[in-house]
């Protein structure tokens, strides 16, 4: 999305603060900023506002790594061989660019926000076998959290349950070996309040918002409690998707 003018990583400023780097599409000037980004919004939100969370918590970044974090190209490439010629020049373009997002993570970290799995290939964990399940969670162990730290949040890709939709209940080899790996809090999608601890094993259910575009345009109704998406969206400069209300 970067040719939309999105913003490409998060860095830390000369003032110690965390700003975006983006690109212009158009101009191709790069440029630092603190208005295009939902994390620096927050930021300075909080700043100007510090009665809105407790301890100046902000949030958590549901964090996958096939394509690195927080803009910075973490990950390792599995199909260039340890004795490849290309190695050497993938391994040290690498390394800078972890040695880079250190410091964000830290600032990060300094300032407010935690970090959850979001799965390392953002896997249907109701369709993929345990087996795929333990290779994708030791890879996110091993190139994310090696990073920002062990977490005990999993956010479930597609809103995705392993053990179905009564897993309050019921706790299969596939939940057992996530909760094996150090986490707690299992988050699904939902737009009510649902948070329910499960009977059998050290662990909590619960369920997230996703407010986006396809929300934004299919789910107004849904989302009225917190906010009217005609206020939001700008029908006139957006790409013409549609909507289901008038």
């Amino acid at each position: 999305m970067l040719a939309e003018g999105f913003t490409s990583k998060l860095v830390v400023g000369d003032d110690g603060q965390i700003w975006a780097q983006c690109t212009d599409p158009y101009t191709q000037e790069t440029f630092l900023t603190q208005d295009l980004d939902a994390t620096p919004i927050l930021d300075n939100f909080v700043l100007e506002h510090p009665d809105f969370s407790l301890n100046g918590a902000k949030a958590i970044f549901s964090l996958t790594g096939y394509q690195g974090i927080l803009g910075y190209r973490t990950q390792n490439d599995r199909d260039i061989a340890a004795g490849s010629p290309d190695r050497p020049a993938f391994e040290a373009y690498r390394q800078s660019e972890i040695d880079a997002v250190k410091p964000v993570i830290q600032r990060l970290k300094e300032t407010g926000w935690t970090f959850g799995s979001h799965t390392w290939g953002h896997i249907n964990l109701s369709t993929k076998s345990l087996e795929v399940v333990k290779n994708d969670t030791e890879r996110w162990a091993e190139e994310v959290g090696s990073l920002v730290g062990p977490t005990t949040i999993l956010f479930y890709p597609h809103g995705a349950r392993p053990d179905g939709n009564d897993d309050v209940k019921q706790t299969g080899p596939m939940f057992q070996y996530l909760q094996s790996m150090g986490f707690r809090v299992f988050a699904s999608v939902g737009i009510e309040s649902y948070s329910k601890i499960k009977t059998d094993i050290s662990a909590v259910i619960c369920d997230r918002l996703h407010p986006d575009g396809t929300t934004l345009r299919k789910q107004r109704d849904r989302y009225l409690q917190f906010y009217d998406a005609k206020d939001i969206i700008d029908l006139e400069v957006r790409p013409d998707l549609g909507v289901n209300w008038d």
